[in-house]
Protein backbone atom coordinates (compact mmCIF):
# COMPACT_ATOMS: atom_id res chain seq x y z
CA UNK A 1 0.00 0.00 0.00
CA UNK A 2 1.49 3.38 -0.88
CA UNK A 3 0.18 6.48 0.97
CA UNK A 4 0.81 9.69 -0.59
CA UNK A 5 1.67 12.67 1.29
CA UNK A 6 0.23 16.39 0.20
CA UNK A 7 1.83 19.49 0.68
CA UNK A 8 -0.23 20.38 3.22
CA UNK A 9 0.67 17.39 5.31
CA UNK A 10 4.30 18.96 6.21
CA UNK A 11 4.25 20.05 9.46
CA UNK A 12 6.69 22.68 10.61
CA UNK A 13 9.16 20.39 12.37
CA UNK A 14 9.10 18.24 9.45
CA UNK A 15 10.18 21.47 6.94
CA UNK A 16 12.67 22.66 9.36
CA UNK A 17 14.18 19.76 9.60
CA UNK A 18 14.72 18.56 6.33
CA UNK A 19 15.99 22.25 5.90
CA UNK A 20 18.64 21.61 9.04
CA UNK A 21 19.31 18.33 7.48
CA UNK A 22 20.33 19.85 4.20
CA UNK A 23 21.70 23.64 5.08
CA UNK A 24 23.91 24.53 7.84
CA UNK A 25 22.76 26.30 11.06
CA UNK A 26 22.69 29.89 9.43
CA UNK A 27 20.38 29.06 6.94
CA UNK A 28 17.96 27.22 9.48
CA UNK A 29 18.03 30.46 11.84
CA UNK A 30 16.98 32.34 8.51
CA UNK A 31 14.15 30.01 7.86
CA UNK A 32 12.99 29.95 10.90
CA UNK A 33 12.95 33.93 10.99
CA UNK A 34 11.16 34.23 8.04
CA UNK A 35 8.48 31.86 8.98
CA UNK A 36 8.26 34.41 12.53
CA UNK A 37 9.27 31.38 15.05
CA UNK A 38 12.91 33.53 15.54
CA UNK A 39 13.78 37.20 15.97
CA UNK A 40 15.11 38.51 13.39
CA UNK A 41 17.87 42.15 12.44
CA UNK A 42 14.79 43.76 11.36
CA UNK A 43 12.81 43.17 14.49
CA UNK A 44 15.57 44.79 16.76
CA UNK A 45 15.69 48.51 17.39
CA UNK A 46 18.34 50.89 15.99
CA UNK A 47 21.54 51.73 17.88
CA UNK A 48 20.08 55.46 17.80
CA UNK A 49 16.75 54.64 19.51
CA UNK A 50 18.23 52.80 22.08
CA UNK A 51 19.29 54.36 25.60
CA UNK A 52 20.77 53.63 28.73
CA UNK A 53 18.27 53.13 31.47
CA UNK A 54 20.29 55.62 33.52
CA UNK A 55 20.49 58.10 30.65
CA UNK A 56 16.23 57.83 30.36
CA UNK A 57 15.72 58.54 33.89
CA UNK A 58 18.11 61.55 34.57
CA UNK A 59 15.90 63.54 32.09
Amino acid sequence: MVIEKSASDVSRRNFLQAVGAGSSAGVMFATMGAMGLAPTAAAQPRAEAWVPREAATSR
